[in-house]
């Protein structure tokens, strides 16, 4: 069974398309269109580089924590409850600045 011990980096924006590595153990024969799900949705890009190292793009999501899940043919491996989850942030927007105008010698 496939087990997950960290995703690097750990958080990204909401939009997606952050590319990760997952490092764990048992990455054998995990099926590079369905075995990564990252918040439920289907990690794209996924490669199995090793049997300890699989590289992905993480789907859009919603502001939050989420599980990464690996599922290969011995089983399914959640990093829920394990402190190696993935983070979606909302990129910040700036509304309005104020004072809109200042001295030119700074202060």
């Amino acid at each position: 069974m496939p087990t997950v011990t960290a995703v690097s980096p750990s958080s990204g924006p909401i939009a997606g398309g952050t590319p990760v590595t997952i490092t764990g153990t048992n990455f054998v024969d995990i099926n590079t269109s369905t075995g990564v799900t990252v918040g439920g949705t289907a990690a794209t890009n996924v490669v199995v580089v090793s049997e300890t190292s699989i590289t992905a793009v993480v789907p859009a999501g919603s502001i939050g924590t989420v599980d990464v899940v690996v599922t290969g043919v011995g089983g399914t491996s959640s990093t829920a409850g394990t402190g190696n989850d993935y983070r979606y942030f909302g990129i910040p927007a700036v509304d309005s600045i104020a004072p809109t105008a200042g001295p030119l010698g700074a202060g």
